[in-house]
Parts: C-alpha cells; structure tokens; sequence
C-alpha cells in the first residue's frame, strides 16, 4: 500500500510540476535561481551523512527559504504565490524523494 500512495504522489507531483509552468512562465532569473539552489543545496543537504530525514528536513527549509526570496524578488508583481510555490514545492518533494532512496543497483 505504501509503494501505491509513493508512485502516486509522484505521479501527482510531476503533474503539478508541469501544470506550473503552463499557468504561468517563470522569468529565467527566477527559474535560474531555483536550478541553481536545487541542485546545490540537495547534494550538499545529503553529504552530511545525517539522517535522511534530517537532510529532506533541513533542505527543505532551505530550499523554500531560497524560493521565497527569488519569488519576492521577480514574481509577486505578476502572479499569486500559489502556483510557483506548488510547482516549486512539487519538485522539491521528487528530488528529495528520489536523494533518500537506496541507490540503484542496476548496472
């Protein structure tokens, strides 16, 4: 049952994902930003071999720290905060999700 409700969230979240940039077209400063911090903070988040749910915790807040700044700076004259803040949070969720899972064992 718990593997059903992870796909499906995923399944949700990518949706939102995309959705996100149909309601609306980030400026590329603001879409620079989110990139940027995303693929820094989660690889730094995990290096610390702390829990994983320490590092989601912890990159979380950082992560959404960072949003709010680069969605005050850009955004907040054009659009709400509802839909960069669900894209925004629907892709933090997946990398995360993805970061504290075993690692493949494919080849």
């Amino acid at each position: 049952m718990m593997k059903i409700v992870k796909v499906l969230s995923v399944v949700v979240a990518l949706h939102l994902i995309v959705l996100g940039f149909v309601f609306f077209k980030p400026p590329l400063n603001y879409f620079a930003v989110i990139c940027l911090s995303t693929t820094m903070v989660w690889p730094a988040a995990f290096s610390f071999k702390r829990s994983p749910r320490t590092a989601i915790i912890a990159g979380s807040l950082l992560q959404l720290a960072i949003q709010q700044v680069a969605y005050h700076s850009w955004l907040s004259a054009q659009i709400s905060a509802w839909w960069p803040l669900v894209q925004f949070l629907s892709l933090q969720y997946v990398v995360a999700l993805r970061l504290s899972g075993p690692p493949d064992r494919g080849g």
